[in-house]
């Protein structure tokens, strides 16, 4: 039971990832852009998918090695999951740091030569 709750934790990793990454953007603590966060979080996420697939697989094998069909489940939810909300959070980070460096630039006091 335990790798089963790993294996679904390790599918909701590469979003949470994303969110932490994007929200240290706009922030400015940190310098990577967004659109490399977006695909450093669907290399994650393909990658998180894989090691939740095989840690299913590993536990499914174990009780009875039939067939492979929830893990192909696990895998393609994984992908399905990083494919929707990758783009989407992408699209929202870009517009809240688009807002916050407009209204940052309205708020600095004309410079006077």
């Amino acid at each position: 039971m335990l790798l089963v709750i790993i294996s679904l934790l390790l599918i909701i990793l590469a979003p949470v990832l994303q969110i932490a990454l994007s929200v240290l953007r706009i922030k400015g603590r940190i310098r990577l852009p967004l659109i490399a966060i977006m695909t450093l979080s669907i290399i994650a996420g393909i990658g998180f998918s894989t090691a939740a697939t095989y840690i299913s697989g590993e536990t499914h094998n174990r009780i009875s090695p039939a067939c492979f069909t929830p893990e192909t489940a696990v895998f393609l939810g994984g992908i399905l999951l990083i494919s929707i909300t990758s783009p989407v959070t992408f699209i929202l980070s870009y517009i809240i740091y688009l807002i916050k460096t407009k209204n940052d630039r309205k708020l600095q006091p004309p410079v006077i030569g």
